[in-house]
């Protein structure tokens, strides 16, 4: 149970450093201060994250170690993209990647059944709701193009594929095991449980969400009942 509180440490430093790669990209776009500022806060949330995780993972055993270095993510350079890039990444670092945090955190808090883990785990998900909200904000903006919105459309499915991926394929660390000790009441959710996760955020949250800012989603909408249901399939 430490080690897994640990690798989540590592996850959201490794999410740190996506933020700080995307608020650079956004002050290069020329994107609304009240949209780069949330981002910018973003990354020492996510260092606070890491310290909580570490936190509630020594409560279990005071021996764990910090976690191992992080994945450092970067942008696609804004002069080989016209500001494109950072706006696919604005994308699907916030509307994608932290829609599913937040209902992955909502199962993992309706699971604990310890108190400072449902209480990290709160803490940690206000964070993520605000991180999620500024990508939206960004493609309500002026920034966000018609032109933007179309080719979005286009893009989306590979954008959430992509995310998908990462979510249910996990960081090649051994899974845990549904209905094992580690898995029940302590706020760590099996891997190989988080297909139907991913699922319920994207037609819930995720995908209404473009319909909301004006991108289509037939293609996103197509894609995903083409995606689960092979991934059904092969489970």
């Amino acid at each position: 149970m430490a080690e897994g509180w640990r690798r989540r440490a590592r996850n959201e430093l490794s999410t740190s450093t996506s933020f700080a790669s995307l608020t650079r990209a956004l002050v290069g776009l020329g994107a609304p201060h009240e949209i780069i500022l949330p981002c910018a806060q973003a990354v020492a949330d996510e260092v606070r994250h890491a310290e909580i995780c570490i936190r509630v993972a020594r409560a279990y055993w005071p021996e764990v170690g910090r976690p191992d270095a992080s994945t450092v993510t970067e942008v696609p350079a804004l002069e080989a993209t016209g500001g494109t890039g950072a706006i696919y990444f604005a994308v699907q670092q916030s509307c994608v990647n932290e829609g599913i945090a937040t209902v992955y955190l909502q199962r993992c808090i309706e699971d604990a059944n310890r108190p400072l883990v449902r209480a990290a785990l709160r803490d940690i998900l206000q964070d993520e709701i605000h991180h999620a909200r500024f990508g939206w904000s960004l493609l309500a903006s002026n920034v966000a193009t018609a032109a933007l919105r179309g080719a979005l459309a286009e893009a989306l499915p590979v954008i959430l594929e992509r995310v998908a991926i990462a979510w249910i394929a996990g960081d090649g660390d051994e899974p845990l095991v549904p209905g094992s000790p580690a898995s029940c009441g302590h706020g760590l959710i099996a891997q190989a449980t988080l297909g139907p996760v991913v699922r319920e955020a994207f037609e819930e949250l995720v995908i209404p969400g473009f319909d909301i800012v004006g991108v289509e989603t037939k293609a996103a909408r197509e894609w995903a009942e083409r995606y689960f249901e092979g991934t059904a399939a092969a489970s």
